[in-house]
């Protein structure tokens, strides 16, 4: 009954979509006289090709925008690696993307607009291309295309899966949901972020055996090369700041601009040499923020114009894309934008981590919850959360002020990246554990103390009752159940005895099929702790049911070619990116589509 009632609703949103189809194309054209879109591409949206399909198997990778496509980059280059004769597709939506990645990707990777999801297009575009698989990035769930692809006979895989509370909600009312169960029923393999958002997709009824774990892609992400005269230019740039003190804030959203310039005019007003670095998360953005602040007459520099920081400027804006990771290392302190106002969800924090800044960010970090939770769980001083504007004056003041302040979180932070990214070794589970003090949780942060945890020596230790570990190689233990390693600390402490990476995990939160009951309210999940996400309650009753039956070809759980059961450690690129492939390539062999 459910999966006719998905069939019903997705007939309806087929018929919209096609009845919408021209209001579409007028949008897309008035996009493309506004500059949104490609001046010569557009049609590509449209699912007209420009570049012919290549013989041979062809594996299409999907990203919305630039960070999920630097995130699927490690992973295109890992199957190109070990299986050459696999052609690579890769599409993205936004122009910002497709001008930073096209120069990014492997020699004869074929770039492309992605499709809208209306029927014509998404049509056009399967019938064009022909894809063995798709790998659809993080939350790109369309009804046309997922559909479309199923009936095709085409694997579908959703790559770093994620889904923020307010598209849980969505999803998950009465209307959509037997929608979302319909969708999520097609993939063959969902590899999501973190418990909390396996949960969720759980809650919307994908089958349980599907949900494998293989850490964040984004902690696989590398640095992206620069022309010499770009690598000139910074270099420049940080002789220029050598005598000045420097802070940066990046990934700004709207709005943001307002108390980043606040807490500049304050700091301005006690520290004269002090520039702000302003990287706004569109360059549009960047550049109005400049004209702004030249009316008033202050004095900017902006790097799209190379503008040189002379004696009376104090803030410069980058109005670039591709270049953040360079600029982290131009800084001390970094406040990573998107996470200041509760209609945002933060960005990624882990680039300024691994290039040895402060990071500092607001409390609104939605998918990137489980980075800014681990990081505080390795050690609490590698990241700073601050609820606004005062609270961020007062930490960046503490940091200007205090050395040692500044150079102890320089050392956590740069401290969890070389954890998080060194591969675990696989033969040994036996890792010495101390008694800590568990983290505070994100939604209850401590009162805000810059110096906490820190003494005024030159080598910090801990004082009576903070949290904060004597070494670089001691974390508090987790109370959260949601992460995914043991209290150990150590992400290899879950693994089995044997070494053995396809045994069940110790001490990790595993996602397998179990009967339902009335102590299970999550079908497949077998509960470690009192449940944290609630259903709502129009999926009270799906969830006291088992599973429903997959589509035909589809195979049970005991035959299902995804290995179950493998959680690796957060951040191994090496890992990571040989776990996806592995997948991947048993997933399509099984299928017999390579």
């Amino acid at each position: 009954m459910a999966r006719e009632r998905g069939k019903l609703v997705y007939m309806v949103y087929r018929a919209l979509s096609y009845g919408l189809s021209p209001m579409v194309h007028l949008h897309l054209r008035w996009r493309r006289v506004r500059g949104l879109e490609h001046p010569l591409r557009w049609l590509e949206r449209l699912g007209r090709p420009s570049l012919p399909r290549p013989a041979g198997p062809l594996i299409w990778f999907h990203a919305v925008s630039l960070g999920e496509g630097i995130a699927a980059i490690p992973v295109i280059k890992c199957c190109i690696e070990r299986r050459p004769d696999i052609n690579i597709l890769m599409t993205t939506t936004t122009l910002s993307a497709f001008t930073v990645i096209e120069n990014q990707l492997p020699s004869g990777v074929i770039y492309q607009f992605a499709p809208l999801d209306i029927p014509a297009s998404v049509d056009t575009f399967l019938g064009h291309w022909k894809p063995n698989a798709i790998m659809l990035m993080e939350s790109e769930l369309w009804p046309n295309l997922i559909i479309g692809a199923s009936k095709s006979g085409i694997a579908l895989v959703l790559l770093n899966a994620r889904m923020s509370a307010k598209s849980f909600n969505s999803w998950s009312g009465p209307l959509l949901l037997p929608l979302a169960s319909l969708m999520l029923s097609k993939f063959s393999l969902i590899s999501p972020l973190s418990t909390m958002q396996a949960l969720r997709f759980q809650l919307l009824q994908a089958p349980p055996f599907i949900i494998n774990f293989s850490g964040d892609l984004k902690y696989a992400t590398e640095t992206f090369d620069l022309s010499d005269v770009d690598k000139r230019s910074i270099e420049d740039l940080r002789v220029q700041l050598e005598s000045r003190r420097v802070w940066m804030a990046s990934s700004i959203h709207r709005g943001e601009e307002e108390v980043i310039l606040g807490v500049h005019k304050v700091l301005n007003q006690v520290h004269p040499d002090v520039v702000t670095i302003v990287v706004p998360r569109n360059p549009l953005h960047g550049q109005e923020i400049a004209q702004a602040l030249q009316k008033e007459g202050v004095s900017v520099a902006l790097r799209s114009r190379d503008d040189k920081l002379m004696p009376g400027t104090n803030i410069y804006v980058v109005d670039t894309l591709g270049e953040l990771r360079y600029f982290y290392r131009l800084t001390p302190i970094a406040v990573i934008g998107g996470s200041f106002f509760p209609d945002l969800t933060g960005h990624n924090i882990s680039e300024a981590a691994a290039a040895g800044c402060a990071v500092l960010t607001g409390h609104h970090v939605g998918h990137f919850a489980h980075m800014v939770q681990e990081m505080r769980r390795l050690n609490p001083l590698s990241v700073l959360q601050v609820s606004g504007k005062l609270e961020l004056e007062k930490a960046l003041g503490e940091l200007f002020r205090n050395s040692t302040v500044l150079e102890a979180r320089h050392r956590k932070a740069a401290a969890y990246k070389a954890k998080a990214t060194t591969p675990t070794p696989h033969h040994s589970r036996h890792h010495p554990t101390h008694s800590r003090q568990p983290s505070p949780a994100l939604n209850q942060p401590p009162p805000f103390t810059p110096t906490q945890g820190l003494s005024t020596t030159a080598d910090p230790t801990p004082a009576s009752g903070d949290h904060c570990s004597a070494s670089d190689d001691q974390s508090p233990a987790s109370s959260d159940p949601l992460l995914p390693y043991p209290s150990s600390g150590d992400p290899s402490s879950a693994l089995p005895a044997s070494g053995d990476p396809s045994q069940p995990l110790v001490g990790a939160t595993q996602i397998r099929p179990a009967p339902a009951g009335p102590s299970q309210p999550l079908v497949g999940a077998t509960q470690t702790s009192p449940p944290v996400v609630r259903p709502p309650a129009s999926l009270a009753a799906p969830l006291a049911q088992p599973p429903a039956t997959l589509a035909a070809g589809r195979q049970s759980p005991a035959s299902s070619p995804v290995p179950s059961g493998k959680l690796l450690a957060a951040g191994s690129s090496i890992c990571c990116c040989f776990q996806w492939f592995r997948s991947l390539f048993l997933l399509l062999s099984s299928k017999r589509m390579i």
